[in-house]
C-alpha cells in the first residue's frame, strides 16, 4: 500500500467535504476566510393547462379565431334563487315484532331519523346490539304521513322478556 498516495487520497476527500459542509462556498470564500452560507430557496409552480391545448393539437387551436363564441365566457346575469322543492311526505312503515336493528333500515331506506329507543319492560335498558331486540310500538304509528327527515322512536324488548 502507498502511504503518500493515501494519504493525498484522504486530504483531497476532507477538502471536498470541508466545502460541502461549508454551505456551498467557493474556494476563493474559504481561502479569504469568510464563509457565508448560500440560502436555500425553493419555488413551487403549478401549471394551469388551457382548455384549448387538452384538447386539440397546436395546428387545430391555431386556426381558431380568438373571438370564438365557444371560448368566450359566460355571461355574468344574476341568477334567480331556485325554489325549494317541496318536502317528500313519507308513509311511516310499520315494524312492530320486527327485529330491531332491520327496523331501523327499514326506516332510515325510507328517509326517517330514527331516534333511541324506549326499552318498553320499564327497566331502562340500552340496546348495545340491536338485533337482540324487537319493535312493540312506534312513534309515529304506522301509515302516518310525515316529511322526509321526520324522527321515529320504537319502544323495544329484548327477546326473552
Amino acid at each position: 500500500m502507498n502511504t503518500p498516495t493515501t494519504a493525498a487520497a484522504i486530504a483531497a476527500a476532507a477538502l471536498v467535504l470541508a466545502g460541502c459542509a461549508a454551505g456551498g462556498s467557493t474556494a476563493t470564500d474559504s481561502a479569504a476566510g469568510s464563509v457565508q452560507p448560500t440560502p436555500e430557496v425553493t419555488v413551487t409552480v403549478t401549471a394551469t393547462p388551457s382548455p384549448a391545448s387538452d384538447t386539440q393539437s397546436p395546428a387545430t387551436s391555431a386556426a381558431k379565431p380568438a373571438n370564438d363564441a365557444s371560448s368566450a365566457t359566460p355571461s355574468k346575469e344574476p341568477k334567480s334563487p331556485k325554489p325549494k322543492p317541496a318536502a317528500k311526505i313519507i308513509t311511516v312503515p310499520d315494524a312492530v315484532g320486527m327485529n330491531y336493528q332491520r327496523a331501523q333500515d327499514l326506516w332510515r331506506g325510507k328517509g326517517l331519523v330514527v331516534l333511541p329507543a324506549n326499552d318498553a319492560s320499564g327497566q331502562d335498558r340500552w340496546a348495545l346490539l340491536d338485533s337482540n331486540w324487537y319493535v312493540v310500538g312506534q312513534k309515529p304509528a304506522a301509515g302516518t304521513q310525515i316529511k322526509d327527515g321526520g324522527t321515529i322512536r320504537a319502544s323495544i324488548l329484548k327477546y326473552g322478556d
